[in-house]
């Protein structure tokens, strides 16, 4: 049995304007929502990358890759490094001392495993000071200009010596952290998904 056809027409158009109207009033929650995820997407791969980039020995610096969210009224979410010293970590540049004439490099001989933490009885003012004896640590200069070594007898000898820390007035550190370059491709690949993840989890409805 052959069903007639039948045709009607609707006016959708209040309910279009309904429809656009909710979706208005919720607009810049799923911006201000769409770009805190962008910016914790690119704070943990800021995160993840720095294994590869330092030689990681707490989570301090990994802690200090933080976020500021966005709001309704605040269309701006902000990936940030909370310590200075990173900054010439990302743009490489001469470091310079900031509380004495030199910056002491610590040595395979104090610090056998890179990945492990000085103490602070082993930093090069304590050493200095606090150490007495034959053993104790002293300053030893050497041809570079301006630089010096820390070194300490391994016995009752002069020599052998163990060199402690290397002493020099300033120090190139190369461009490694690569922050604006990891923080933008996240960003770029990240935001369209956040935004059409949270547009459908808040409009009810699929792009």
């Amino acid at each position: 049995m052959d069903f007639p056809e039948i045709r009607f027409e609707m006016d959708l158009s209040e309910q279009s304007k309904f429809l656009t109207q909710n979706i208005m009033r919720q607009i810049n929650f799923i911006y201000a929502k769409a770009l805190t995820l962008t910016a914790k997407d690119c704070q943990e791969r800021v995160r993840g990358q720095l294994p590869y980039r330092f030689t990681i020995r707490n989570s301090w610096v990994s802690k200090g890759i933080q976020i500021e969210p966005a709001t309704k009224t605040r269309l701006v979410s902000i990936v940030g490094v909370r310590d200075d010293f990173m900054e010439i970590q990302n743009e490489g540049g001469t470091k310079l001392p900031k509380r004495s004439k030199t910056i002491a490099i610590p040595q395979k001989d104090l610090r056998p495993n890179e990945r492990q933490i000085i103490k602070i009885s082993q930093r090069p003012k304590r050493l200095l000071h606090a150490t007495k004896g034959k053993q104790k640590p002293f300053v030893l200069p050497v041809k570079v200009k301006g630089a010096s070594v820390i070194v300490r007898r391994q016995g009752p000898e002069r020599t052998p010596l163990d060199f402690l820390y290397f002493l020099e007035p300033q120090t190139k550190i190369k461009e490694r952290f690569g922050f604006e370059e990891t923080v933008k491709e996240t960003a770029e690949k990240s935001f369209p998904k956040r935004f059409e993840e949270v547009f459908n989890q808040t409009a009810g409805v699929e792009l």
